[in-house]
């Protein structure tokens, strides 16, 4: 079995007065599907890619722990 992250990202286009962009950029492969490892995932995605952690505005997720557990998850990390 192989552990993967979707990536999606949803922008607006022509300067913020366009229409909402949605579109898959990602498939990570996931060696640790922890929320110390989808988060370090998601940080080397946004320095590789060069986008400032700083604009990130929302995260979407399944509700899974890994991503909403307040101590240690992945939204709980960003914050």
């Amino acid at each position: 079995m192989e552990k993967h992250l979707i990536v999606y990202v949803t922008y607006v286009g022509n300067k913020g007065k366009g229409r909402a962009i949605y579109c898959l950029v990602e498939l990570l492969p996931m060696e640790n599907a922890n929320a110390k490892g989808v988060y370090d995932a998601m940080i080397q995605f946004l320095k590789d890619n060069g986008l400032d952690v700083n604009k990130l505005i929302v995260i979407a997720n399944d509700g899974a722990s890994v991503m909403t557990g307040r101590k240690t998850g992945l939204i709980a990390r960003f914050s």
